[in-house]
C-alpha cells in the first residue's frame, strides 16, 4: 500500500524534538490490524442485506411507535422528528439520574 511504501522510504523520522517514530513498524502493525478486522467482519452482499434491513413490527406497540422503529436515527433531523413521540414515556420515568434537585 501507499502507506507501507512511505514507511519504508523513511524508516525513522525526527518528530517533536527527541521523539522518534519507526514508521516501518507502525505500518506493519496497521496492516495486521486491518487483517484482523477483515477476518472478524462477515462480508455479505445482495438479498441477505435487504433481508437484514427489514424491520418487523413489535406486538403490543402502536403503529406510530412501529413506524418510528423503522427510522434510521443516525441523522439529527430524524431524531428531532422522533423525539416528541417519547416525551410522555420520558416524563413517566422515575430514576435517580432523571430527578432534578432544585
Amino acid at each position: 500500500t501507499k502507506a507501507a511504501k512511505n514507511a519504508r522510504r523513511r524508516a525513522e523520522v525526527q518528530v517533536k524534538g527527541d521523539r522518534n517514530i519507526d514508521f516501518e513498524k507502525d505500518a506493519a502493525r496497521q496492516e495486521l490490524l486491518k487483517l484482523e478486522l477483515h477476518k472478524k467482519i462477515k462480508w455479505s452482499h445482495g438479498a441477505k442485506d435487504r433481508q437484514r434491513m427489514v424491520v418487523t413490527s413489535i406486538e403490543g406497540v402502536s403503529d406510530q411507535m412501529n413506524a418510528i422503529t423503522s427510522q434510521n436515527l443516525d441523522h439529527a433531523p430524524v431524531r428531532r422528528r422522533v423525539r416528541p413521540t417519547f416525551t410522555q414515556v420520558q416524563e413517566q420515568l422515575d430514576h435517580v439520574l432523571f430527578k432534578v434537585h432544585v
